[in-house]
């Protein structure tokens, strides 16, 4: 039982949308500048697409992530908020 609950967490998890929005764009290559992993689409404020696996992002402002699935994920080098410096 535990394990069909957690499927279906993750399962969940995988497919939620943003509140508000949708993803109504096609995955796309990021352009030069931009340090996000998604993007406004269609000239609308509420549907987005994301930016391919693997394109680098501001994790902590300093283009040290990666983007996987639209979210920006700490790369190698982040240094998190909890590590010392």
């Amino acid at each position: 039982m535990k394990i069909l609950l957690c499927l279906a967490v993750l399962v969940a998890v995988v497919y939620a949308e943003i509140p508000g929005m949708k993803k109504a764009c096609p995955d796309k290559k990021q352009p030069a500048g931009d340090t996000g992993c998604l993007y406004y689409c269609d000239d609308s404020d509420t549907n987005y697409g994301i930016y391919n696996d693997g394109s680098p992002c501001d994790y902590t402002g300093s283009l040290d992530g990666k983007c996987k699935g639209g979210l920006c994920y700490a790369g190698p080098n982040s240094k998190l908020p909890d590590q010392e410096s």
